[in-house]
C-alpha cells in the first residue's frame, strides 16, 4: 500500500507523524509539507533527515491562498479546468490523505483519470474543532468546484470516502464516509515525543507559571473584542508572576512584558508538543476561543484543567459568537464521552 499525506499546518503534521508510527508503520508513506506554517522550510529539512517517511517534498502553495486578486485567480482556474490535463511526475498512490483542498489535488485527480488510475481520496482531522469544517478551500477551488458541476471533470471533494480522526464518535456530518480511528497522542509515547521534539528542534523547558493563556491575533487583525485588556485584568486577579501568555506568531507587541507578565514566543512549536512533554502540576490552561489545547487535552490521560473565557466577552461580533457556539457544542460532546471534564466555558478563570 502506497500512501501520500499532504500537510498545510503543524497540527496536520503531528497527526501525520502519529499515523506513520501507528496505523501506517509497515506501509510506504510519503509526506508533502507546504510553505504555509512559520519556519516551514526548517521543519521540512528536519523531517527529511529523520527518514521517517519514504519521500518528503516541500510545496510552495502559499501564493494560491494569499493572492486572491481576480486576474491571476481566473487565469489559474481557466487553465486548471479547461486546459489540457498535465502529465504529472507523481507516483500512483493508492491513497491520498489531506485536509485543505487546493488546485494541485484537482490536477492530480485529472491526471489519474487520464491514465486510468484509481486512488482512495481521504481526509483527516485538524483538531477537534475541525470535525465539522470539511473542505476548507481557496477562491480558486470554490470556482473550480462550481465549474466542474458543468464540465464533468472530477471534483475531489466528491471523491472522498474515508476520514481519519482520533474521536470518530464526535464526527456528526458525512456519516456515509468510512471513519478510521487514529490512536491518541499521549505523553506515554516516548517515540512520538522524541520524533516531534526533533522535528521542531524543541528542548523541553520547565514552565513555572500556574496559568497559561493562549492569545489570538484578533486585536492586531482589526477584529478586537478586548482580549489584551482581559489578559491584563487576569494578571491582576492571579498575579502577573503566575501568568504565562503564549503569544500568537503575528503579535510582536511587548504590551504584556511591560506589565511584568511572562510571554512564550516560540509560537511556531505546536502547543501539543509542549504539553506532551509535561506541564506543572495544577496548571490551568486558559483562552478566549483558541482550540490550541482542546484536542491534546482530550487525548491526555492527565485530565488537564482549562477554561474558555468567551462568556466574559460582551462585544463579540457574529463570527465570534459562531466560534463560541462551536466550542460550546464540542465541549458538550466531549463531556458526554467522559473527556475534558476539567475544561469548561466560564467568565471566571477559576
Amino acid at each position: 500500500m502506497k500512501r501520500l499525506i499532504i500537510c498545510n499546518t503543524y497540527s496536520q503534521l503531528l497527526l501525520a507523524v502519529q499515523l506513520r508510527l501507528t496505523l501506517f508503520k509497515e506501509d510506504g508513506l510519503d509526506l508533502w509539507l507546504s510553505d504555509h506554517p512559520a519556519r516551514a522550510n526548517e521543519v521540512f529539512e528536519r523531517v527529511k533527515k529523520l527518514s521517517l517517511f519514504s519521500d518528503v517534498q516541500f510545496l510552495e502553495t502559499r501564493e494560491e491562498y494569499c493572492v486572491q486578486k481576480i486576474p491571476p485567480t481566473l487565469k489559474s482556474v481557466l487553465r486548471s479546468n479547461f486546459g489540457p490535463v498535465k502529465d504529472l511526475k507523481i507516483q500512483k498512490y493508492d491513497e491520498i490523505i489531506f485536509y485543505n483542498l487546493y488546485t494541485r489535488l484537482y490536477d492530480m485527480a485529472d491526471y489519474y483519470r487520464k491514465i486510468g488510475h484509481r486512488a482512495q481520496w481521504s481526509m483527516f482531522e485538524e483538531g477537534i474543532l475541525s470535525y465539522e469544517t470539511d473542505f476548507e478551500a481557496t477562491r480558486r477551488v470554490t470556482l473550480t468546484r462550481n465549474i466542474r458541476k458543468l464540465t464533468g471533470r472530477p471534483d475531489v471533494a466528491k471523491l472522498v470516502g474515508r476520514y481519519y480522526c482520533v474521536f470518530p464518535e464526535l464526527k456528526v456530518s458525512h456519516r456515509e464516509w468510512e471513519f478510521v480511528p487514529v490512536p491518541r497522542l499521549t505523553p506515554e509515547q516516548e517515540e512520538l515525543k522524541a520524533v516531534l521534539n526533533g522535528i521542531f528542534d524543541y528542548t523541553p523547558a520547565e514552565i513555572r507559571q500556574k496559568y497559561i493563556f493562549f492569545a489570538s491575533a484578533d486585536d492586531i487583525d482589526g477584529l478586537p473584542y478586548g482580549e489584551t485588556e482581559m489578559v491584563l485584568e487576569l494578571a491582576g486577579e492571579v498575579g502577573p508572576e503566575n501568568l504565562l501568555v503564549k503569544m500568537h506568531p503575528r503579535d510582536t507587541r511587548r504590551v504584556y512584558e511591560e506589565k511584568g507578565i511572562s510571554v512564550l514566543r516560540e509560537s511556531f512549536v505546536p502547543w501539543e508538543v509542549l504539553q506532551l512533554n509535561g506541564l506543572p502540576e495544577g496548571a490551568v490552561l486558559a483562552t478566549v476561543n483558541s482550540g490550541a489545547f482542546l484536542s491534546i487535552s482530550a487525548m491526555d490521560s492527565q485530565n488537564e484543567r482549562g477554561v474558555f473565557l468567551y462568556p466574559r466577552v460582551k462585544n463579540g461580533g457574529p463570527a465570534f459568537r459562531q466560534r463560541a457556539e462551536e466550542i460550546g457544542s464540542a465541549l458538550e460532546r466531549l463531556h458526554s464521552l467522559g473527556l475534558c471534564e476539567n475544561i469548561r466555558a466560564s467568565a471566571d478563570i477559576e
